[in-house]
């Protein structure tokens, strides 16, 4: 009797994917190339509606959804990461003439939680 491995039917199911759906430019990648054609007079599908979301009068509105159109066509940018030293011994990060909420009071102390 085998032990271990893959089992037959075992898992869970993988999800049917059609061939129009691959082959199709996605919906940011259409919305984004309707943008010159204006206000759409009639809602007629998703990509009116976000259409006229792009152009409604509210700026705000207009930036978060055209910047979710953008996330949603390339990809979210990767989140920035903080480089420098977190040892107590190490040096201060200099940040050149940046404006600073951690002003050292005390070089004789390092002011970390650990």
């Amino acid at each position: 009797m085998p032990r271990g491995g893959k089992r037959e039917n075992a898992g869970r199911r993988k999800p049917r994917v059609d061939d129009e759906t691959i082959q199709s430019p996605g919906f940011a990648t259409t919305v984004l190339g309707r943008v010159g054609e204006g206000k759409p007079v009639k809602i007629t599908c998703a990509e009116d509606y976000a259409l006229d979301l792009l152009y409604n009068s509210d700026y705000q509105t207009r930036s978060v959804n055209f910047n979710r159109l953008l996330d949603r066509k390339f990809g979210k940018p990767a989140q920035g990461t903080f480089q420098g030293d977190t040892r107590e011994t190490g040096k201060p990060l200099e940040r050149g003439n940046l404006p600073s909420h951690f002003a050292a009071q005390d070089a004789s102390r390092s002011h970390k939680p650990n």
